[in-house]
């Protein structure tokens, strides 16, 4: 079903929200889509929802899990990224947990080193997807990132990694 901005169909006055308009089948987008047009309705003041916040996790061995924007994206629209990863089967705690196979990918843009997306895939990849989420709506930076304790040993403190390379990166 094809709606608008606002989540409107072709006939104004009706909405439609969740898998019968899509484009992504996921709960969470689903509830924002609804909350979204449930507001436009009743004439409150909005803001369509971002794109740009997307997180999906695919549940397989190992997990997927992206966030934001995905590199094939940044390349088609010719939009300037740094890239970087780190390997699970390099990082101590993946190791003791038998989670060698996978890694976690971020990317930012190349002058300020604001976060773009991320992805990781590996063992339990969707507790530590959540660690870009409020970074990512909150537009901050690698080095915002850098700037809070990250727990160790964790799984977690792999996202250090990436975040680090993309620091250096902007620092030349």
């Amino acid at each position: 079903m094809l709606i608008n901005r606002f989540q409107q169909t072709n006939l104004p006055h009706i909405y439609a929200a969740g898998d019968v308009c899509g484009p992504h089948d996921i709960v969470h987008i689903a509830v924002a889509q609804g909350e979204l047009a449930a507001n436009h309705a009743f004439g409150e003041k909005v803001k369509p929802l971002d794109d740009a916040l997307l997180l999906n996790v695919v549940f397989t061995d190992p997990q997927i899990g992206t966030i934001g924007a995905v590199e094939r994206d940044l390349k088609e629209r010719g939009e300037p990224y740094l890239a970087a990863s780190y390997p699970f089967n390099d990082h101590g705690k993946s190791i003791l947990m038998e989670a060698n196979y996978g890694y976690v990918k971020v990317l930012a843009e190349p002058k300020r080193g604001r976060i773009l997306g991320a992805e990781i895939v590996g063992k339990r990849c969707w507790r530590s997807d959540h660690c870009f989420s409020g970074p990512l709506a909150m537009k901050a930076t690698v080095f915002d990132l850098l700037r809070a304790p990250w727990y160790h040993p964790t799984l977690a403190e792999i996202i250090t990694y990436p975040l680090e390379e993309i620091a250096d990166q902007i620092k030349v």
